[in-house]
């Protein structure tokens, strides 16, 4: 890569004062700005005109920008009050929780979320799970506990039993 220009030098200090990577976003009046900031730091990068200094600066602000779409993923999640999974079905909360899966799963393919939205992501997780086996009262429970104890390793004596009770 070649040494700072001037224009590169302009355009970085143009990203300093914004605070963040520029995105190339239509929308409002405001937003030309970043965009056009956006298409410079583009065909500097397509030029090579950056140095590995100014790249690593850009990777730091990139990374310390939060995503609001994560963000708004994250909501969610907390209000739902459990990891989304992809349900079947055509009813509206069925959609939006296998739509909500799927974002949450793109989120954690692309790197998306931070490690504190993991961690919470884990104790949604943890919590969600306890409440399953809370849940196990009644029937429910007393058929797991039947399952449980017949998954269970058995002991010298019953498998004595067995073999006794199909030999004799």
């Amino acid at each position: 890569m070649s040494a700072a220009s001037p224009s590169v030098a302009a355009l970085m200090a143009d990203i300093r004062a914004l605070g963040r990577v520029p995105k190339e976003v239509r929308g409002a009046e405001g937003d030309v700005a970043e965009r056009q900031l956006a298409v410079r730091l583009r065909r500097a990068r397509g030029h090579k005109k950056l140095t590995d200094e100014q790249e690593a600066e850009l990777a730091t602000l990139g990374a310390a920008q939060p995503d609001a779409n994560t963000n708004a993923l994250m909501n969610e999640i907390r209000a739902l009050g459990r990891i989304p999974r992809r349900v079947r079905g055509d009813g509206p909360e069925v959609v939006q929780e296998r739509n909500l899966a799927k974002r949450l799963e793109w989120a954690k393919a692309h790197g998306k979320l931070t490690a504190d939205e993991e961690a919470q992501l884990a104790e949604i997780a943890l919590r969600d799970e306890n409440n399953r086996v809370v849940h196990l009262g009644g029937s429910t429970g007393r058929f797991a506990q039947t399952v449980l104890d017949h998954w269970a390793q058995p002991t010298l004596e019953e498998v004595k039993s067995f073999k006794r009770r199909r030999t004799g």
